[in-house]
C-alpha cells in the first residue's frame, strides 16, 4: 500500500511539473536506452539446510541456517518510448549477482519484464522519471548447505551435497530515476530499484504454519550511460 501511495504521489508531483512545459518536452527524443550498473542488497530472510551424517552414510536434515550479507552486483539494461507529454512505455532486463558473507555460496536473478513508465525531460538538462513493472524471474541458486560434525575419515564437500537449482517466479519493479544530458543524444542517470520476486520456496514458516516469506525483496542503486534517439 505505502509504495502505490508513493506512485501516486511522484505521478501527480511529474504531471504538475509537465503541465506548462509540454513543449519543451516534446522536442526530446523519444527513446531512451539505458546501460547501468550498480551495488544491490537482499533485505529478505534466505536460509540454507544443515546437514548432518546418518549411521547409514546418508545425509539428513537438522534446521536451517540463516544467511547473512547478502550483498552483491546488479547490472540491468532498458529500453523505453515516450510520447510527448511524457508517459511511456518500456522494458527492463537486470541480471543481479548475490554473495552470502558466511561463505555459503551465492545466487543469482534475472529479470526482464514491461513496465509502465512516467517521465519529466522539460528542463534542458535535468529528466527525472517513475516507473513500476512486472516480469519473469529467473532463480538460479548456487548456496551450500551447512554441513555439521562431518566425520573427518568420511569427508564431503559442499559442492558433492548440493547441485545448483533453478527456480522460476514473478517480480514486481518499482523504479525512481535522474539523469543529466550532455546534448541531444547522450546523458548519465542514476536509478533506485527495488524488485520483489515471488517463488515457490518456502523460506520461513510462522507459529501457526503458515508461509511467511516464499519469497525475496531486492534493493539496488544503479549507475549508468544514457543514449537518447
Amino acid at each position: 500500500m505505502n509504495r502505490t501511495v508513493l506512485m501516486a504521489a511522484l505521478m501527480a508531483a511529474l504531471t504538475w511539473c509537465g503541465s506548462g512545459k509540454a513543449t519543451a518536452q516534446d522536442r526530446r527524443p523519444r527513446n531512451v536506452f539505458k546501460l547501468s550498473i550498480g551495488p544491490s542488497l537482499v533485505p529478505s530472510d534466505i536460509y540454507v539446510p544443515i546437514l548432518v551424517p546418518t549411521w547409514e552414510g546418508g545425509i539428513a536434515e537438522d534446521g536451517r541456517l540463516e544467511m547473512k550479507g547478502k550483498a552483491g552486483v546488479d547490472v540491468a539494461a532498458s529500453y523505453q518510448h515516450l510520447w510527448g507529454i511524457g508517459i511511456g512505455v518500456g522494458l527492463d532486463y537486470t541480471f543481479s549477482n548475490t554473495w552470502f558473507s558466511n561463505d555459503y555460496g551465492r545466487f543469482t536473478h534475472h529479470y526482464i519484464g514491461p513496465s509502465f513508465v512516467f517521465a519529466y525531460r522539460g528542463w534542458k538538462h535535468f529528466g527525472i522519471e517513475v516507473a513500476a513493472g512486472m516480469g519473469y524471474v529467473r532463480s538460479r541458486d548456487m548456496s551450500y548447505p551447512a554441513v555439521k560434525a562431518w566425520p573427518l575419515y568420511k569427508p564431503r564437500p559442499f559442492k558433492e551435497i548440493a547441485e545448483p537449482y533453478g527456480e522460476n517466479g514473478i517480480g514486481f519493479l518499482t523504479r525512481l530515476g535522474a539523469e543529466y544530458r550532455f546534448n541531444e543524444h547522450w546523458g548519465i542517470g542514476a536509478d533506485f530499484h527495488m524488485t520483489t520476486t515471488q517463488f515457490n520456496i518456502v523460506q520461513e514458516v510462522g507459529e501457526d504454519g503458515q508461509v511467511v516469506n516464499d519469497g525475496t525483496v531486492r534493493l539496488n542503486l544503479l549507475v549508468g550511460l544514457h543514449y537518447l534517439f
